[in-house]
């Protein structure tokens, strides 16, 4: 794992600057954060059943939809996590993608079944505007 969410919380529970803001996409939107003031925090449900997505890989985030390369209809699967031990689920996780589950690979995602780490955010529209509007917003 390359990201560390208590760190980051942590961060940002003692970010004073006025413009600090946190966008955290999660999939328990009911559990805030301590410390972090609800003004300067904006949570996006990460769970998106009817496309059998289970939660973000935090590389996702930034990448549209629509990205030739990652996106929803996009030429690349991340899969690699079942290659060699598991060969069975690295073909259907590469070959079907309708049979396969999407989100951040963690245990719980796995064991939930065959499953692609998600490369795209389909939150992504509303993460412009909201960049837009922080940025808008700044002094």
């Amino acid at each position: 794992m390359t990201a560390n969410t208590p760190a980051t919380l942590e961060f940002m529970a003692h970010a004073h600057h006025s413009s600090s803001k946190l966008v955290l996409y999660t999939t328990d939107t009911g559990k805030l954060p301590p410390g972090i003031p609800a003004e300067k925090l904006e949570q996006v449900y990460s769970v998106v059943p009817e496309q059998n997505i289970l939660s973000s890989a935090h590389t996702a985030v930034v990448l549209p939809p629509d990205d030739p390369h990652y996106g929803a209809a996009g030429d690349y699967s991340n899969s690699i996590h079942y290659y060699p031990d598991d060969m069975e689920k690295y073909d259907t996780c590469n070959n079907k993608p309708e049979e396969v589950l999407q989100g951040e690979i963690t245990e719980a995602n796995l064991k939930a079944g065959t499953l692609r780490r998600l490369m795209y955010n389909p939150n992504f529209a509303a993460l412009k505007i909201s960049m837009k509007r922080f940025i808008d917003n700044l002094p």
